[in-house]
């Protein structure tokens, strides 16, 4: 026989804090998973739904690596693409 949880006690993570610190999660994992070093190293933060990318790479196209990747993942209602470009 399992034991019944009263629905007072179990815990929502849907709040801001929380589905922000899961869509950090998601993308970074993905950032790394990309296979191209600089774009593992951007930095991703998010705020309201809101993904933030920050970093520098050495080309446009790592830029739109980066912002490809967070849009095929579907986890933001919006994008800011901060990431610089730095030739080098």
């Amino acid at each position: 026989m399992s034991a019944m949880v009263p629905q007072s006690t179990v815990l929502r993570l849907e709040g801001p804090m929380h589905g922000d610190r899961r869509i950090v999660q998601a993308v970074s994992r993905a950032l790394v998973a990309s296979g191209y070093r600089e774009v593992a190293q951007i930095e991703c933060r998010a705020v309201d739904g809101l993904v933030i990318l920050e970093g520098t790479v050495s080309s446009y196209f790592l830029k739109q690596v980066a912002q490809a990747i967070v849009l095929q993942l579907k986890v933001a209602t919006r994008l800011q693409n901060d990431v610089h470009v730095a030739w080098r």
